[in-house]
């Protein structure tokens, strides 16, 4: 639901703070658009110091027909971190891979 749109954010003095983030959920939801299912972000990683890859898991749920629905959705991480913070504007999807039904992501 867009009323559960924020972020869970753990500052460096270990404080718990709650970061809205309706734009960063309407760029993941046309990532999930283009693939053809409902967003489902399962996870979350950094990637050395470059990137912030996030998970999609596809899902039954209002997809179309044979769409599958995982991919991996990469964003620049010092953007983001940038963004966070409120010195930037949120960074654009870098990148999206979805892998087709017969092959997995690589290792």
């Amino acid at each position: 639901s867009r009323h559960r749109e924020r972020l869970a954010v753990l500052t460096g003095d270990a404080e718990l703070r709650l970061h809205p983030a309706p734009e960063l959920y309407a760029a993941l939801r046309g990532c999930a658009a283009l693939l053809g299912v409902e967003l489902n972000i399962e996870g979350a990683v950094s990637v050395g110091d470059d990137w912030l890859r996030l998970l999609q898991r596809g899902n039954k749920a209002g997809a179309e027909p044979g769409a599958v629905g995982n991919a991996v959705i990469d964003l620049d991480l010092a953007g983001f971190v940038d963004w966070l913070d409120g010195r930037a504007p949120l960074p654009p999807v870098a990148a999206m891979t979805s892998p087709s039904p017969s092959q997995p992501l690589p290792a």
